[in-house]
């Protein structure tokens, strides 16, 4: 009788999961975004759009995603059990206004160049 109740209440819980799928677009133009991130809120569980915008994750029934991108508006989005979500991301209001690039932990190397002298005698250049 036990094993028969830890059965059910397994496949109970595996049916909670279920897989979304979708397409990230930008709201300007309409085109697809590669490399959105999108994470479960709450956990480090997630993935990231391939290059056509489309990403594909297992999650819980109630779970919320949390779609961000370089430059866009993140949006959270609850899954409510549904298998298809699309999102529109909009472009931030905020731009960056300069990059800083640094060299740490980059070493100067001594030049491994070598070099001869010769002497020409009685030529004129």
């Amino acid at each position: 009788m036990f094993i028969l109740c830890f059965s059910l209440l397994a496949m109970n819980i595996m049916a909670q999961e279920i897989t979304v799928t979708g397409t990230v677009t930008s709201s300007d133009d309409g085109t697809t975004l590669p490399a959105v991130s999108v994470l479960v809120k709450g956990t480090s569980q997630g993935t990231v759009t391939n290059l056509d915008g489309l990403y594909t994750i297992s999650v819980a029934e109630n779970a919320i995603l949390e779609f961000s991108y370089i430059g866009y508006e993140a949006q959270d989005i609850e899954v409510n059990g549904r298998i298809r979500i699309n999102v529109v991301l909009s472009e931030s209001k905020f731009e960056l206004q300069e990059v800083v690039v640094t060299a740490l932990g980059i070493q100067k190397e001594k030049k491994a160049l070598g070099y001869a002298v010769q002497e020409v005698d009685g030529a004129d250049f």
